[in-house]
């Protein structure tokens, strides 16, 4: 399993793709996960899990991700073999096909699974908004997807863009269900992580990009601070747009009103979410066409927290199963009218998060997932022979 990311770093990249290693463990495969390097507390490790580093850390800078990719291809070649039955690849910049021609070097002929978790030409279009760097995101995005045996894409619209030829399955994100649960003393974690266990707790978690809408639950935080005097809204996660968002909420005079905790430590984050009366994602219509699958709803339902999200492609489905709430985007005060009811319920707060655990369990494992890819996998070895 090559992966280029932060080990270091618990975003969405780095807990889906461990996430789905030790699910494919506990299924009885033995996996190789080849990433930079990183300390041995950032990726535990387990019977039949087995790390392989390279000599140099991850870094999210352009030229050096792709200086990294080729020392990537290096280790590859020196860890794949004959025993190796499949490669599972976090699609990241260059195309599976520079590992196949690897693996015809060797005489090897492994599976070769690509996992895509973003349409990539619009990612860099919201970011960057450069012509010649959308056009090339384009092309490797589809050149990989072209040089692989098969496709592993997160959301349904991922797949819809791949060409037809493209053997393609859809593997939602999943949680870990022990890690996330709901814990009977939360008074006393908001006391630990807060400072008092005060009124109703509106949170969100997670990176804070352009396309989160981080901005747009603060706006509506503020518009009914004076409804509710002692809620508070808790950002929990960093992100290239976290100094921004300061900047907006002291502008807002809500500075002392929202709390911001940085990045969290995988394991305290079950803590922080437990903090939380209601989760709100509040995610941008800019990637809504693609659709969405947030490890956040999936964490915060384990947890039994109840949710309000974007009305997009991607939770809307989720919303007739009575723990997440929508509103709609085209609306500018949708978010804060969805708000001020549903903290004016906290009755329906607490259905609405015990539903959701219950949700989680039968829906969210990880396991599930993992169990959907290796299906997959076999189904194209059977195909080719």
């Amino acid at each position: 399993m090559p992966g280029l990311f932060d080990p270091a770093k618990n975003d969405a990249c780095k807990i889906h793709f461990y996430e789905v290693a030790r699910s494919l463990v506990r299924q009885g495969h033995r996996v190789n996960m080849l990433v930079p390097r990183c300390h041995a507390e950032d990726l535990p490790l387990e019977p039949n899990l087995r790390l392989i580093t390279l000599p140099l850390p991850y870094r999210e800078r352009l030229w050096y991700v792709f200086f990294l990719s080729l020392v990537q291809l290096v280790w590859y070649a020196r860890a794949v073999t004959s025993e190796t039955d499949a490669v599972y690849v976090r699609w990241r910049m260059l195309p599976a096909r520079f590992l196949g021609w690897i693996n015809i070097i060797k005489g090897i002929s492994p599976i070769m699974v690509t996992e895509h978790n973003g349409w990539v030409e619009d990612e860099v279009r919201v970011q960057h908004d450069s012509d010649r760097m959308v056009q090339m995101a384009r092309y490797l995005q589809l050149t990989d997807a072209e040089s692989a045996h098969g496709v592993v894409a997160v959301v349904d619209g991922i797949a819809e863009r791949l060409p037809k030829a493209v053997r393609t399955i859809v593997v939602d994100n999943g949680t870990n269900l022990e890690r996330f649960r709901p814990l009977s003393d939360r008074d006393r974690i908001r006391i630990d992580l807060l400072g008092d266990a005060g009124g109703p707790v509106i949170g969100f978690s997670g990176n804070i990009s352009r396309w989160q809408g981080v901005d747009n639950l603060i706006h509506a935080f503020a518009h009914i601070a004076d409804s509710h005097p002692n809620a508070r809204l808790v950002i929990v996660g960093d992100g290239p747009c976290l100094d921004e968002v300061r900047e907006l909420a002291q502008g807002l005079s809500m500075a002392d009103r929202i709390h911001f905790s940085g990045d969290v430590v995988y394991e305290d984050m079950n803590r922080w979410l437990n903090t939380f009366d209601l989760a709100v994602v509040p995610k941008t219509v800019s990637l809504a066409h693609i659709g969405y699958s947030p490890l956040k709803v999936r964490d915060s339902a384990a947890a039994g927290v109840a949710v309000a999200a974007t009305r997009v492609r991607g939770l809307t489905e989720l919303e007739p199963h009575g723990w997440l709430a929508t509103w709609n985007p085209s609306n500018k005060d949708g978010l804060a009218l969805l708000l001020e009811k549903l903290l004016s319920d906290p009755a329906q707060l607490e259905t609405m998060g015990r539903t959701a655990r219950i949700y989680a369990e039968a829906h969210f494992s990880w396991d599930d997932a993992a169990r959907s890819v290796a299906e997959f996998m076999e189904s194209l070895e059977e195909a080719r022979s």
